[in-house]
């Protein structure tokens, strides 16, 4: 916890505010993820969540969880923006399948049947822009508009984060997992879509 609020004070004073926070492969422990929560209300990506954690069980098991819409409180006290689309993997690790801008696109029209849905992917700037701009038109042709967290209700002016002063004690984990790096990092671009269908338009 200790990391994360002298970062986002290094963020600061460059000018930058971050309002969300993403564990870096979406990785932390529980613990973790709670401590995040007291500086980062607002969490935006994909979540673990452990078997028993919070009746103090050792079980380690732990599973992901893909969200079609916006939470308004999760678990761990977070409001959440999901990132359910995934991302363009042209080359991917052994034993992994590749995803192409048509995957996306895909899994987007299948986000689309929920009501008031939100989808949402990331994509790496070091790809090079055909692919980029090949997933924009399909999510675009499939009825999806691109918004700012701004128009779903979330604070992303930043006066929502709590930093802690530096002579302040600050608890929480300091084991595996509680780096990492707030929402506006350049290794990435974060992008969210609503549907829209005919005249209805969702959080716009």
């Amino acid at each position: 916890q200790n990391r994360i609020a002298e970062a986002s004070r290094m963020l600061q004073k460059s000018g930058f505010r971050a309002f969300a926070w993403e564990a870096p492969h979406y990785m932390a422990s529980d613990t973790d993820y709670r401590a995040i929560r007291k500086i980062f209300p607002v969490y935006y990506g994909r979540l673990i969540y452990f078997a028993g954690a919070e009746q103090g069980s050792a079980n380690r098991r732990f599973f992901g969880q893909f969200f079609p819409y916006q939470i308004a409180r999760d678990r761990y006290g977070y409001q959440l923006i999901p990132e359910n689309m995934g991302n363009v993997v042209p080359d991917p690790l052994p034993g992994y399948r590749k995803v192409m801008p048509s995957d996306l696109i895909r899994h987007a029209r299948k986000l689309a049947v929920v009501r008031d849905g939100v989808a949402s992917f990331y994509y790496h700037p070091y790809l090079g822009t055909s692919r980029l701009q090949e997933v924009v038109a399909g999510v675009r042709q499939a009825g999806y508009e691109f918004v700012s967290p701004c128009s779903l209700g979330f604070e992303c002016d930043g006066k929502g984060v709590e930093i802690p002063r530096r002579d302040a004690a600050v608890s929480g984990s300091a084991g595996r997992g509680s780096g990492g790096g707030a929402l506006g990092v350049l290794s990435l671009l974060m992008a969210i879509l609503v549907p829209l269908f005919g005249e209805r338009k969702r959080y716009v």
